[in-house]
């Protein structure tokens, strides 16, 4: 995998604040996560990137029912 930064590498508890993208094909990870239903969306300015591509990516996941969104009630 290939890590990239926005803003900041790390928040002010010393995480890694990091965008995943998989060498071989490019898959953005994040991304991947978001769309299938598997992650949420958290966005802490000033990294804020992709914050409007990943808000649309839940969105679309959570009305169409993917992942851990069938789980619960939309």
């Amino acid at each position: 995998v290939t890590l990239s930064y926005d803003a900041e590498q790390r928040d002010r508890y010393g995480r890694l604040l990091a965008y995943v993208r998989r060498e071989r094909d490019g898959l953005f990870v994040n991304a991947e996560l978001v769309q299938r239903g598997y992650a949420t969306t958290l966005t802490i300015p000033p990294n804020v990137r992709y914050a409007s591509r990943f808000r649309e990516l839940q969105q679309d996941a959570r009305a169409a029912g993917r992942g851990l969104w069938s789980s619960c009630g939309r």
